[in-house]
């Protein structure tokens, strides 16, 4: 585990583009767009900003049909048949829906093809880093169970002490819209393992994977996969990694990610805490993990009783 220092720095191993920022990278650019739900609609749109030449891959005529802002191509296919035409198209860079299985043709295919991919949620990452606002935090949480409720909770902790902290990414919202509207203070960030199959580049404020559980199996190709991805969560991570002390996968996830130095690891736990970790004794909440006496007392952060509505 590592230790907390005042001032995070950058990931060493962030990966960064070929040079130039990243409206230069795309202006011009080929990229392909494979699922044109929401997100996906949302993904067109910020790539039309960027001057990219969009083409657009999905299964349903409907979805294509309802897209309004200009595109290079349009292919209706199912996905062989998208695997196959993206071989043969012009994109270097493919942006996918967290629908998309990492097992299936379509990525297999980009693979072979030499065709690097990002989930929206990279595009959304990199975008900000492009912007005039590249320094507003991302609070990210995955887990098998329990995601939606926790970022719930943790959007309104946030807006509670007065900041502009929307709930986004797998909880409904995408990313990349709120990005985009520029009007956050934080980002209170929900990632499946589908969405951060394709991540490489995000390096949060702080992270948690709330637990893990066999699911998803099939689109990931097994449980080491499937942990493997939601483990990415973890990734250049800057300020503290939080991990469950009741599930132990957790915890080998923090002790084996990439962060930034000087990242905490925090554990939490349902027992009285012990030091860098946050749990209860008897009716309070109590942290061991932040606070200067952390060595040797804890702090009270809440009762259950202020818990209470939230059950």
């Amino acid at each position: 585990m590592t230790s907390l220092t005042e001032v995070p720095g950058e990931p060493s191993s962030a990966v960064t583009g070929p040079g130039g920022s990243l409206s230069d990278q795309l202006d011009g650019a080929h990229v392909a767009v494979v699922g044109l739900g929401r997100t996906g609609r949302a993904v067109v749109d910020a790539l039309a900003t960027l001057g990219a030449r969009i083409h657009v891959f999905d299964s349903r005529e409907s979805s294509v049909e309802m897209l309004q802002t200009p595109v290079a191509s349009t292919t209706v296919a199912d996905a062989e048949a998208t695997a196959a035409a993206l071989a043969q198209s012009p994109a270097r860079l493919l942006i996918v829906s967290p629908g998309v299985p990492a097992t299936g043709p379509v990525l297999r295919g980009a693979a072979a093809a030499g065709i690097e991919t990002w989930s929206e949620v990279e595009l959304a990452w990199r975008i900000q880093q492009d912007s005039a606002r590249p320094h507003v935090p991302w609070l990210t949480l995955t887990g098998t169970d329990g995601k939606t409720t926790t970022v719930s909770m943790l959007s309104a902790i946030l807006e509670a002490q007065g900041l502009t902290a929307p709930a986004v990414g797998n909880i409904g919202t995408p990313v990349i819209e709120a990005v985009l509207a520029g009007s956050a203070d934080a980002l209170a960030v929900e990632l499946s393992s589908f969405q951060l199959h394709t991540t490489r580049t995000l390096a949060p404020l702080a992270s948690a994977c709330l637990n893990l559980a066999a699911d998803h199996l099939d689109w990931h190709g097994g449980l080491e996969a499937y942990a493997q991805d939601k483990a990415r969560v973890y990734s250049h991570t800057r300020l503290a990694a939080v991990y469950n002390l009741a599930d132990a996968a957790t915890e080998d996830m923090v002790r084996q990610a990439d962060v930034v130095e000087g990242c905490r690891a925090v554990g939490f736990t349902l027992a009285a805490p012990g030091l860098g970790q946050v749990g209860m004794v008897e009716d309070l909440l109590v942290d061991r993990a932040f606070h200067a006496e952390r060595r040797s007392s804890g702090v009270e952060l809440a009762t259950t009783a202020d818990l209470a509505h939230l059950a």
